[in-house]
């Protein structure tokens, strides 16, 4: 999604993040979420 919006912003469009994932039916949590590797269990 970021690579969308930067691409549209290097054509000169300025879209925001929420509007992007509006158009794609994406929550904008799912753009952002950042898996974090479990601690290993002993």
């Amino acid at each position: 999604m970021v690579t969308i919006q930067q691409g549209l912003r290097d054509e000169g469009i300025e879209v925001s993040m929420a509007k992007l994932c509006r158009w794609f039916g994406q929550p904008r949590r799912t753009v952002y979420y950042k898996p974090t590797k479990a601690a290993p269990k002993a």
